[in-house]
């Protein structure tokens, strides 16, 4: 009992030092490996159903794993009173890293589950390529991030550069949107029941992946007010 008095007194006089780099890389490593399963199995016409299996336990993995990373900052908040940002912008930033890993487990059952195509629509490949090139560019700012001041132009270009690719995923998605929408309208007049509900998939599946490339513009506004805060 005595012992834990004095363990509580020495974290309040002695916070630990907590780092919070090193979790925010492991993060964007597992949003990394996600993409690249991912695209891998976009890679292929038809899925057998244990590669269908297989992508999604390989991306649930990924997910447990950003959930353990998630529990592991949340406890390095509660022994530090000196984190180097503030405790809420930390964890803005941790949970849009997860709802990234989340995104992409989420976007995968939608079509595997749905069960309306061998494969992934083309579209998806497309967008995953960029985000990819996003996700790239990110990986630089926790080394940049762990001292801001003396790398705020560093940080400024990368977040530049990832903006640069979510315009870019911008457009991919209006151009399928009115493929998609014109080919539903299409099938709607035509009593095409398949073709229409194949449409309408397609454009779930297409919202789908543009709230996973949000998450880029999730991820450079919560840099930049962060930024903000410490300049």
């Amino acid at each position: 009992m005595l012992s834990d008095v004095v363990g509580r007194l020495s974290r309040f006089f002695f916070p630990e030092e907590v780092d919070f780099f090193g979790p925010m890389g492991e993060m964007l490593k597992l949003i990394s490996s996600g993409v690249d399963l991912y695209l891998d199995a976009c890679s292929k016409q038809s899925l057998t159903q244990e590669e269908k299996e297989r992508l999604l336990d390989n991306l649930k993995r990924l997910e447990k794993k950003g959930d353990e990373i998630l529990v592991r900052v949340a406890g390095g908040l509660k022994r530090t009173f000196t984190p180097p940002y503030s405790a809420m912008d930390l964890r803005r930033m941790f949970e849009c890293l997860d709802n990234a890993v989340d995104m992409l487990d989420e976007s995968a059952k939608l079509v595997i589950h749905s069960n309306y195509r061998s494969g992934f629509p083309a579209f998806v490949s497309e967008q995953l390529e960029i985000y990819r090139k996003g996700i790239a560019e990110a990986m630089a700012l926790p080394e940049l991030m762990a001292d801001s001041r003396a790398n705020m132009g560093k940080i400024a270009a990368t977040l530049d550069l990832m903006n640069a690719m979510e315009t870019a995923a911008d457009a991919v998605y209006w151009r399928h949107k009115k493929e998609i929408l014109a080919g539903i309208n299409a099938a709607a007049e035509a009593n095409r029941l398949m073709d229409y509900r194949r449409g309408m998939m397609d454009e779930m599946i297409l919202d789908r992946m543009e709230e996973l490339l949000d998450t880029l513009v999730d991820m450079i506004k919560t840099v930049e007010d962060l930024l903000i805060e410490h300049a």
